[in-house]
């Protein structure tokens, strides 16, 4: 079955590309690095918010899983114009993960699985793993180093393991209480099962028929238990979401920040050929055209922009490029534009709050006065596809197309 990538305007084609070109030299700009005389352990994070017209008092590092997926966006790049130097980027941003991937003897049940913050964290996250793994496939996709492949199945074998077997669905597992876990709810559940597109990709890039068979028990519960009749995801154990779901109204609590839940269903459906796949996505995808307007919060739009143009691959139905059309143009102009500004060049504004500790930091109540490297990463992601001439430039990150 044919899956024909968007047929956009080369302009706006253009536009896009040198977006996400620009977003990457805003990560090269901003990634922390190691040089004499400043020695660091935080070689390879970059800066999570940065104030553009406040000074800000306090400059957050990313931890394990957003530098994870910094390095998926720079590869989406890296996709539309091969660059050493943006390799470069994503090989420091990908040490640092690797030194958050546990291999501790003291805790040899959990190699492979990685914490959360820094290497000296007490706790695993379990979704900071996903996204280390994801990081590790999409590089080793690209570059083919076996290293990569190895690590990536060393966390794909602790969730399959361990995981699986004694943890699910819990977001910690916190390593000096005995391995006693927290966060154990439905939302874990959901944002869990992205992990299907681990499974699948692993096995479609080395043929080898190793996780797939893992795909029904992170995401048949989404079908059973989160997808409703009208086709939203939706949570029924009253889990607070923050920023992954409409907020008021009559769609409160449904999902417009799925993480990437819908892309994995049709992985899991090109990997196993089960057709309640394809269907959960495609009823999904109804409802997001039926969404009035944008999501409320800055880090959706481009992350459900991302799952609008994999819609459109799996079903070549044109509503869903139509409905994509606002999400890119709200999207490119949050890109921010200061040649004066390194530190904020390129990288795209709209901090999400969270309404805990974190804020005390932020001097202007805008959000739109910060860059967040969250909504940079999903613009990039988005926008890089929007760019894709062919298959060989389409974004294999979030995506269940391309690898």
């Amino acid at each position: 079955m044919p899956h024909p990538l968007p047929d956009f305007p080369e302009a706006l084609r253009t536009r896009a590309r040198e977006a996400v070109l620009r977003g990457a030299a805003w990560h090269a700009n901003v990634q922390i690095r190691d040089r004499w005389p400043d020695w660091t352990a935080d070689r390879g994070r970059f800066l999570s918010q940065v104030g553009i017209t406040t000074p800000s008092r306090h400059r957050w590092p990313s931890i394990c899983w957003n530098t994870a997926r910094a390095a998926q966006a720079l590869l989406s790049a890296y996709r539309l114009q091969p660059d050493d130097a943006i390799l470069e980027t994503v090989r420091l941003a990908m040490e640092y993960v690797k030194s958050c991937q546990l291999f501790a003897p003291e805790y040899a049940e959990h190699a492979g699985a990685c914490l959360e913050e820094t290497p000296l964290t007490d706790h695993i996250a379990s979704r900071d793993t996903v996204e280390s793994i994801q990081g590790f496939l999409d590089v080793y996709a690209v570059t083919r180093d076996p290293l990569m492949l190895r690590r990536a199945r060393a966390g794909l074998d602790w969730f399959t393991g361990w995981f699986l077997g004694n943890g699910w669905p819990n977001g910690y597992i916190w390593l000096r209480q005995g391995g006693k876990g927290t966060v154990n709810n439905d939302f874990s559940r959901l944002m869990l099962s992205a992990v299907a597109l681990a499974f699948a990709q692993h096995d479609a890039l080395t043929g080898e028929a190793r996780y797939g068979r893992f795909i029904p028990a992170v995401m048949d519960w989404v079908i059973d238990n989160c997808l409703e009749a009208d086709g939203a995801l939706r949570m029924h154990d009253g889990t607070q979401v923050g920023h992954h779901a409409v907020a008021s109204g009559p769609l409160a609590g449904c999902f417009t920040n799925d993480d990437g839940v819908g892309i994995a269903w049709i992985a899991s459906w090109r990997a196993t050929g089960a057709e309640k796949y394809r269907q959960a996505a495609l009823r999904n995808g109804e409802w997001w055209l039926r969404l009035p307007g944008l999501p409320e919060t800055h880090a959706s739009v481009p992350a459900g922009l991302l799952y609008l143009l994999d819609l459109y691959r799996l079903s070549s139905d044109r509503r869903y490029l139509d409905k994509s059309l606002p999400y890119i143009e709200h999207v490119l102009a949050r890109q921010c534009r200061r040649p004066d500004r390194a530190d904020v060049d390129g990288g795209f504004a709209g901090h999400d709050g969270t309404g805990d500790k974190r804020e005390a930091g932020h001097d202007s109540a805008d959000p739109l006065d910060y860059i967040s490297h969250r909504t940079t990463m999903y613009s990039m992601l988005a926008l890089a596809k929007v760019a894709a001439r062919d298959e060989a430039e389409w974004n294999i990150a979030y995506s269940a197309f391309g690898w």
